[in-house]
């Protein structure tokens, strides 16, 4: 079980439950209120109470068992005093993918399409706001591969961009993608730029290659949804499963999301953005783009205004 699966802070539960009148029934994991531990369905708003979650369990260890829980989900204690789980409809999130089957990346000099991942690049307006020094490319999707859904966007190419040594990592950023090629920023976090983040000796661009889109097999996409749902975590896995526990790089579909589903409102129409891709760390080199693992940089698309936004997450 990862750390990610438990609360980080503090959980909202009642003062019946941490003085031991009460137990735990139902765990919520809800986007906007985090974690809430309950019982009995009558109580009054004045016995809600923030405690460490330690607090609970010194009370009921039995309640361990409700987690893993993704953002969006329910456990409920059955009459046999297990747990059963299941999508809240009033917090869960339907995820909308483009392209909605999921693509993991394989490298290969052999493709008709111009798939990039890394390298360097001269992509108009493609400069670190804060850094001031190209961004590093991530994926560069070729909208003529009519798989990935992207054709409509009235751009050859679709840039994957992020920077690492600044507060670009740090909060939501947004580009768009203009017809020429080039991007012009939207959105983004000021300052914090250092020079040997996240590792001395950072590079301006990692060692690139050509790839192909390569469809997730049907298995690994059922894998995936229990394990981002809560109902497998990663030492429930065969050892030839295991790599589907670390986040890897993936065009669309449901890849491992290590915080939950992402969301972000388009910062020009405010409208929900649809799930593009996921890198993880993995790198042409050996190194990584940070080093850790658990890091993974996820991408959302407005397809009508061609607007990409990034979120860096970690466990």
């Amino acid at each position: 079980m990862r750390d990610h699966d438990w609360p980080t802070g503090n959980v909202c539960t009642t003062r019946p439950i941490v003085e031991g009148r009460d137990r735990v029934d139902v765990v919520v994991h809800h986007r906007g209120c985090g974690w809430l531990l309950l019982g009995s369905p009558q109580f009054a708003e004045a016995d809600l109470v923030h405690v460490p979650l330690r607090r609970v369990l010194d009370r009921d260890e039995s309640v361990r068992k409700a987690w893993p829980l993704r953002v969006g989900w329910i456990a409920r204690r059955s009459a046999r005093g297990g747990w059963v789980k299941e999508a809240d409809a009033n917090g869960a999130e339907r995820l909308v993918s483009i392209p909605a089957r999921g693509f993991t990346v394989k490298v290969t000099t052999r493709t008709k399409f111009g798939h990039r991942f890394c390298g360097e690049h001269s992509i108009p307006g493609a400069q670190c706001p804060n850094c001031r020094k190209p961004l590093l490319r991530m994926l560069t999707l070729d909208t003529a591969d009519r798989r990935l859904g992207l054709q409509g966007l009235a751009v050859a190419h679709l840039h994957l961009l992020f920077c690492w040594t600044c507060n670009l990592a740090q909060g939501e950023t947004a580009y768009r993608l203009l017809p020429n090629g080039g991007v012009r920023f939207v959105k983004h976090r000021r300052g914090g730029v250092t020079r040997d983040f996240p590792y001395p000796n950072y590079p301006r661009f990692f060692p690139g290659c050509r790839f192909v889109p390569e469809p997730l097999p049907a298995a690994e996409t059922t894998i995936l949804g229990k394990l981002n749902s809560g109902e497998l975590c990663s030492i429930d896995l065969r050892k030839a499963d295991r790599h589907l526990a670390t986040p890897r790089h993936q065009i669309g579909g449901q890849p491992l999301f290590l915080q939950g589903p992402p969301s972000a409102e388009c910062p020009r129409c405010n409208d929900p953005m649809t799930f593009l891709a996921s890198v993880g760390d993995e790198t042409l080199d050996g190194v990584g783009f940070t080093g850790n693992s658990f890091v993974q940089v996820l991408f959302l698309l407005c397809a009508k205004d061609r607007i990409i936004t990034t979120l860096q997450v970690c466990d």
